[in-house]
């Protein structure tokens, strides 16, 4: 289980990483630091929207021009009557128009390059010299209905008098147009045409910048929506390792108590081997000694059993040796363990009898005599018990009881 959730974390880290570099940010701050950069050029686009909007309102000059082509053609259309002296009038006429023409061009001119500033200032001068030539249009209108009516009288005197007055009129056109050349050339045209330029120039920029904020606004927006996944499954994942480091807590305390409870377990098998293995060995040997001679010693294993077998300078492992060594080894260690048990029993009782089936019979007949004089020994001290169906290989066994399996089955006897 803790290696399960172990790997779970991982894969959720892999993933993150992985997220993280498709984000081009190095952790999950820096993602919310990208998506705080968006909503800061999504604000900065929208008050550049606003200031383009302020920038391009207001009158059109376009509207001035028509106005004035329009006048321009309805004096062109004019009919003069037969006894007007035409050079002379067409003339003055001629001046007045070409002194208004020039007026509203150089006019037009100035309010085209300052439209595009809304400054109290250059709105004020503009609203003014707007105002100067619509009295000068005004006033031509005048003079040409004046001149109409000189028409329709037909005299010298009246036309005279007209040709006067539109003269002053023309004059005080004239006058006009310098007081206003005048006061344009205090605002400045130049600059503010250098001003205009800038201003396009900064229109341009602004349009260019809005268009970029709004690529990188969709592509931050993106990214921000890909973050949120990522922030979600970074959440999960960590939530599903921090269950996986509860079940690996578990498990380890778990693993812990075992592990104590093993050593507990071995320190006492040791304990209690410890307490039994040397009495064993003695008893084991000493018993040996009757069947193997005295110079005999075992090699025991940690469970107790007999690895090898040593006489003087020989040693012989144990699946090395005859089946009758092995069969006689085999009863030394029961006669080992009874004579151990009934030290212990302490009130002279031995809790279990030695039980002998039908062994000894690949033992040689010295080994055989051996074997009896030790069984003799030990039937001193405890119950041998021993089933054959050779009772000749026991008859040096002395002190011994037979009991025929057919009388037992008769009788029913027990031992």
């Amino acid at each position: 289980d803790s290696a399960a959730g172990e790997d779970k974390v991982a894969a959720a880290e892999l993933t993150l990483d992985d997220l993280l570099a498709d984000l081009d940010c190095a952790d999950l701050d820096a993602v919310r630091a990208a998506r705080d950069v968006a909503r800061e050029v999504a604000d900065e686009l929208a008050a550049l929207t606003r200031e383009r909007a302020t920038m391009l309102s207001g009158a059109d000059p376009d509207t001035l021009a028509a106005e004035h082509a329009r006048l321009s053609a309805e004096l062109a259309e004019a009919e003069l009557p037969s006894g007007l002296d035409i050079p002379a009038a067409a003339a003055r006429l001629r001046d007045a128009e070409e002194a208004q023409d020039a007026a509203g061009e150089e006019a037009d001119a100035l309010d085209a390059a300052l439209a595009p500033w809304r400054d109290r200032k250059a709105t004020l001068a503009f609203a003014e010299l707007s105002a100067r030539i619509e009295a000068s249009e005004a006033a031509l209108t005048r003079a040409r209905e004046n001149l109409a009516a000189a028409e329709q009288k037909g005299s010298e005197e009246d036309l005279a008098a007209a040709v006067e007055q539109a003269a002053d009129g023309q004059a005080a056109a004239a006058e006009r147009f310098r007081r206003a050349e005048s006061e344009v050339a205090q605002v400045d045209p130049d600059l503010s045409a250098r001003l205009h330029e800038g201003a396009v120039a900064r229109v341009e920029s602004l349009r260019a910048a809005a268009t970029r904020a709004d690529t990188q606004l969709a592509e931050l927006k993106g990214r921000i929506e890909m973050a949120t996944g990522a922030a979600e499954r970074l959440e999960k994942a960590q939530a599903a390792r921090e269950a996986a480091s509860h079940r690996l807590d578990s498990v380890d305390r778990r693993a812990q108590a075992v592990r104590l409870l093993r050593e507990t377990l071995h320190r006492h098998r040791d304990v209690v081997r410890a307490r039994y293995a040397q009495p064993f060995a003695d008893q084991l040997g000493r018993l040996a000694r009757t069947v193997f001679g005295h110079d005999v010693e075992f090699a025991l294993s940690d469970g107790l059993e007999v690895r090898r077998r040593s006489i003087g300078d020989s040693t012989v492992p144990l699946e090395d040796l005859s089946g009758g060594a092995k069969e006689q080894l085999a009863i030394l260690t029961r006669f080992a363990i009874a004579g151990l048990v009934s030290q212990d029993s302490g009130d002279g009782q031995v809790p279990v009898p030695v039980v002998i089936d039908d062994a000894l019979g690949s033992t040689d007949p010295s080994r055989l005599q051996l074997m009896s004089t030790l069984i003799t020994e030990m039937g001193k001290n405890c119950q041998v018990i021993v089933l054959t169906c050779m009772p000749q290989r026991y008859e040096r066994v002395a002190g011994r009881t037979e009991y025929p399996i057919s009388e037992l089955k008769s009788t029913g006897r027990l031992l």
